[in-house]
């Protein structure tokens, strides 16, 4: 049996990340945050997906997609 994935709404992750519900959006459009909308339009983020990206250096949490590299790092976390 396996354990359901723990998840945060749209406007928890926004304050998480201290940016907007649409930039959420973007980065979940993005492959960067993964997360379900339901029948009404409500979204959920995986608590994975955003503790991931909280882990980055916050220079490397651009809106560029994965693989292609913010150049604040140097590149080293994608």
């Amino acid at each position: 049996m396996t354990t359901p994935t723990a998840k945060v709404s749209l406007s928890e992750a926004a304050r998480e990340l201290e940016t907007t519900p649409l930039k959420v959006l973007l980065l979940l459009k993005q492959g960067r945050l993964t997360g379900a909308e339901d029948a009404g339009g409500t979204w959920s983020i995986n608590v994975d997906s955003l503790e991931a990206l909280l882990a980055l250096d916050p220079s490397c949490r651009s809106e560029r997609p994965v693989g292609g590299g913010c150049g604040g790092c140097g590149g080293g976390c994608h």
